[in-house]
C-alpha cells in the first residue's frame, strides 16, 4: 500500500540521516567508493521527490556517503539525474539547508562532474550550476567550492 511504502521510505531516509550525522560527529572525510550504487542513490531520491523533508534528508546523506559506479552508469542518465535533482532542490529552496549541507551537495555534484565528462557537455546542467552561484556566495566557504566548477563551465 501507499502508506507502507511511505513508512519504508521514511525509515530508509531516517537511517541514512543517522549515518550521516554520526559520520559528521566523527569527522570522517567524504569517500568515493562504497557499496551503494549511484543508481540506487538516485532511485531513492526520485522516490522522495514528493516530500521535501525526506528528500532533503536523503539528498544530504547521499551526498556525504560513499558510493560506487557500475559500468552501466558510465554512459547512462543516472549521474545527470542525480545532479539535476540536487541542484534544482537547492535552487528552489523548498527546505532551508545549512551551510555544511549545501557545501556537501555541491561537492558531490562536483565529484560526479569530475568522473563523468559527459556532464560537462550538458548545457542545461552547466546553466543550473551557474544559477547556484548566488547560493554558494551567500555562505562561508561556498564561493571556493563553487569556483571548483569553473573549469567545467567554459
Amino acid at each position: 500500500s501507499s502508506n507502507e511504502s511511505h513508512t519504508v521510505l521514511a525509515a530508509a531516509c531516517d537511517t541514512l540521516w543517522t549515518i550521516h550525522v554520526a559520520d559528521k560527529k566523527q569527522g570522517l572525510a567524504m569517500q568515493r567508493v562504497g557499496l551503494t550504487s549511484l543508481a540506487q542513490m538516485t532511485n531513492l531520491l526520485t522516490k522522495c521527490v514528493e516530500n521535501d523533508e525526506l528528500f532533503a534528508q536523503a539528498l544530504i546523506s547521499m551526498s556525504a556517503l560513499p558510493y560506487s559506479v557500475s559500468g552501466d552508469e558510465q554512459h547512462g542518465h543516472t549521474p545527470q539525474l542525480f545532479c539535476e535533482l540536487a541542484l534544482t532542490f537547492m535552487l528552489e529552496e523548498r527546505v532551508r539547508l545549512c551551510r555544511g549541507d549545501t557545501i556537501t551537495i555541491l561537492k558531490r555534484v562536483y565529484d560526479l562532474m569530475s568522473i563523468f565528462s559527459k556532464l560537462r557537455e550538458d548545457t542545461e546542467l552547466v546553466t543550473t550550476i551557474m544559477q547556484c552561484r548566488h547560493i554558494a556566495a551567500s555562505i562561508r566557504d561556498g564561493v571556493q567550492v563553487w569556483d571548483s566548477f569553473i573549469p567545467f563551465l567554459t
